[in-house]
């Protein structure tokens, strides 16, 4: 299978991508075959190849399964495609059946003839009945069966709800490497072991982007027994990487195919290590990120290793006790942040060097703080675009102003109550040169629309490799509801892309007012 998927890597296609392409042309040529040969038993009353029985199930397997496969494939993009590939293997398959019976009945006929005594006689001497004879029967099954292929198509698949539906969800038999994605080095989470059989229920690393919903009474176990337990398996997690990272990284360095980024002392890397801290040596980049496959979770632009990082909230110690003591057997530091403790450290959003990043984060901190009305949208991102204005100025000036320091959320808390000061910021960056050129720039490119396919897609991804997604793919939430008839799952169909950066996105989902269409509204704030 490594050799098979090397060579659909160079085709840039997916196994089901490849076998529906290979078995839609096979079950074309046999329907060609088989139309052909039904026409010259209408012509000539005889049949010219024969096809046994372990031919036609070959035959009628391949439009069976070039459809069981295509559910999963590229050609599958689109929900109408689906239906048309459904037709498209139903008519085959419809028309190598009636291959077999009309050839089957054609045979059955002539060899009754052959079986007669004076069979010479009764072909040299009526063959002008026989002939008639045959064609009849080939024309017979065509012309009473074309009417209910006709009706079941048009009237029983194009008129129903049911069937379309089904045909939409149909995802079709997937030939992916069911290994790839798991295994030791992917976040995968063992829940428990199945009672019946033993093996292992997992939440597979691409779960665990969704949400988890715990559900018992007060005092059954939830945050003993499930979240205590799972995060510990995380904490440990992360001492497996570091581990990995610091084993797989010395050998790196002694064999010479990377480097340290820039010098540090012994005590300093033993402490601080991280795969970040190497560069592969030049001429050996592929030999490196072979090596480091394992630790290596995307190298599109620039290497992304896998770690492990963990936050728990809770309302009192007894939790965070309990992670700090799992932390201390593991042997991982850990940091405590604590509101009622005023010599707890803070978080300082101000420390990234990201504006937007910056912006984005208070935003969004002070939206999940106050609950504002649907009704109330555009006032809602009015209020967001002035926080982060407000924040992306501080960054901006406060240095400036005072000595290279960093500002903090205090230092915006002034700005809030003190508009002479913004007044101030704003007029001392109109004569900053370099930055009004950073921030002059209002060109946008913004594409919307119900694109008709996840994600996952070909489309999609060759959009969003030109413009940013502005969905949050770690809370994907559906956006095509058709007329409230059936919830469709996570998967959204329906982006926003756009050359800026999303300060916000959402589903409006509430169809208490009615149904307006059978997609649900997006919208998202953009910072340029």
């Amino acid at each position: 299978m490594k050799l098979i998927d090397k060579f659909l890597k160079k085709l840039n296609t997916s196994r089901n991508t490849f076998v529906t392409y290979v078995l839609t042309l096979i079950s074309f040529y046999l329907a060609i075959d088989r139309l052909v040969e039904m026409l010259i038993m209408i012509f000539t009353g005889v049949s010219v190849s024969y096809w046994g029985p372990f031919m036609y199930t070959f035959a009628l397997a391949c439009p069976v399964f070039a459809f069981l496969f295509s559910g999963t494939s590229e050609f599958a993009s689109s929900k109408n495609t689906k239906v048309t590939l459904f037709y498209t293997y139903v008519v085959g398959l419809y028309i190598i059946a009636l291959s077999m019976f009309v050839q089957w009945i054609n045979r059955g006929a002539w060899l009754l003839l052959i079986s007669l005594p004076g069979y010479t006689e009764l072909v040299t001497d009526y063959s002008e009945l026989i002939k008639p004879a045959l064609v009849s029967l080939a024309i017979y099954l065509p012309l009473t069966t074309f009417y209910g292929l006709f009706k079941f198509i048009r009237l029983g698949v194009g008129d129903s709800k049911d069937w379309t539906r089904s045909i939409w969800d149909y995802k079709g038999i997937s030939l992916k490497d069911t290994k790839q994605g798991h295994g030791p080095f992917t976040c995968d989470l063992c829940i428990c072991n199945d009672f019946e059989t033993g093996k292992k229920v997992q939440f597979v690393e691409k779960a665990r982007y969704q949400s988890l919903l715990v559900v018992g009474g007060s005092g059954t176990g939830k945050t003993s027994l499930i979240i205590e337990p799972f995060v510990a398996k995380d904490i440990e997690k992360k001492a497996f990487y570091l581990a990995n990272a610091k084993e797989m990284g010395y050998t790196a360095l002694k064999t010479g195919i990377a480097v340290l980024n820039k010098p540090y002392d012994n005590d300093y890397l033993n402490t601080n290590f991280n795969l970040n801290m190497l560069i592969p040596t030049s001429g050996n980049e592929d030999v490196y990120k072979a090596y480091m496959k394992k630790m290596i979770l995307d190298s599109t632009s620039e290497i992304t290793y896998r770690d492990c990082g963990v936050t728990v909230m809770s309302p009192d110690r007894e939790i965070s006790d309990h992670m700090i003591n799992v932390c201390k057997n593991f042997g991982l530091s850990y940091n405590i942040i604590d509101p009622s403790d005023k010599d707890s450290i803070g978080l300082n959003p101000f420390v990234y060097d990201d504006t937007n990043k910056i912006a984005i984060t208070i935003s969004s901190v002070m939206k999940a703080m106050v609950d504002i009305s649907k009704y109330e949208l555009f006032k809602e991102l009015q209020v967001i675009q002035a926080i982060e204005n407000i924040s992306i100025l501080l960054k901006e000036m406060y240095p400036k102003m005072n000595e290279g320091m960093l500002p903090n959320l205090e230092d915006m808390l002034k700005m809030f109550t003190n508009f002479d000061l913004i007044e101030k910021m704003c007029k001392i960056l109109e004569h900053d040169e370099e930055l009004k050129e950073k921030y002059n720039n209002t060109d946008c490119t913004v594409l919307t629309g119900d694109f008709n396919e996840t994600q996952d897609g070909t489309a999609y991804k060759l959009v969003a490799s030109k413009l940013n997604d502005c969905t949050n793919r770690a809370k994907k939430t559906a956006t095509y509801q058709e007329w409230g008839y059936r919830f469709t799952g996570n998967e959204p169909i329906d982006f926003i892309f756009t050359d800026g950066k999303a300060v916000d996105y959402t589903v409006l989902n509430d169809l208490n007012n009615g149904y307006v269409s059978d997609h649900y509204g997006v919208y998202s704030g953009i910072n340029f």
